[in-house]
């Protein structure tokens, strides 16, 4: 269980919800498809876990939270740079 908070997202109360939403559902459905070969679907929960904590080691949840952040900020300088160019030109 310790999975779901690494990839969910520790520190957090919802990291660990997200994580338990995604990771069950994949073990279930890795361990159905891969019925005929024991182990193999370990192995591919194990390759997730690694893509995860090499490319988002925070987790998912900060990371979508930090991106949404950025990108409201981002919306708001552009929205708030075009008002003072307006104001400069007078159109306002």
């Amino acid at each position: 269980m310790a999975l779901v908070s690494i990839i969910g997202g520790m520190g957090t109360v919802l990291g660990p919800v997200i994580g338990a939403v995604l990771m069950i559902p994949l073990n279930e459905i890795l361990r159905s498809a891969f019925s005929s070969l024991n182990g193999l679907n370990f192995f591919v929960y194990g390759f997730v876990l690694i893509l995860v904590v090499s490319f988002i080691p925070n987790g998912i949840l900060p990371t979508v939270r930090n991106g949404l952040k950025k990108s409201r900020d981002e919306q708001r300088g552009s929205a708030a740079s075009r008002c003072k160019s307006e104001e400069r030109r007078g159109t306002r």
